[in-house]
């Protein structure tokens, strides 16, 4: 990906009140940033997000360090899994406490 691209992870299909929530951020963590499926670095990595790609998220989890996102990625680690047809809520950290930020907030 380009520095500056953009990830379009399925926001077109997503709920007006949860559109209302976007905000775009950028990724500035090298190479990338994980994408779980849950809010916790226990979660499973669904996705990853390289460097420099610009990516909307919609709130945040109760603890305020992860964003939340919708891709189409499965929630289970096999590789011939199908893809789900709608949007799954997926999580990305904010800034981790020891590698510092991860994504930042873009205006």
């Amino acid at each position: 990906a380009e520095f500056g691209e953009r990830l379009q992870l399925m926001a077109e299909d997503l709920h007006p009140n949860v559109m209302n929530l976007k905000e775009t951020f950028q990724v500035v963590r090298k190479p990338m940033v994980a994408v779980r499926s849950q809010p916790s670095t226990e979660g499973q990595i669904v996705f990853s997000v390289e460097y420099g790609t610009e990516v909307d998220t919609f709130g945040v989890d109760s603890s305020g360090l992860w964003r939340r996102v919708f891709c189409q990625c499965t929630r289970v680690a096999k590789q011939d899994a199908p893809l789900p047809r709608e949007p799954v809520e997926a999580w990305i950290m904010e800034e981790h406490p020891s590698l510092g930020p991860l994504l930042r907030l873009l205006h």
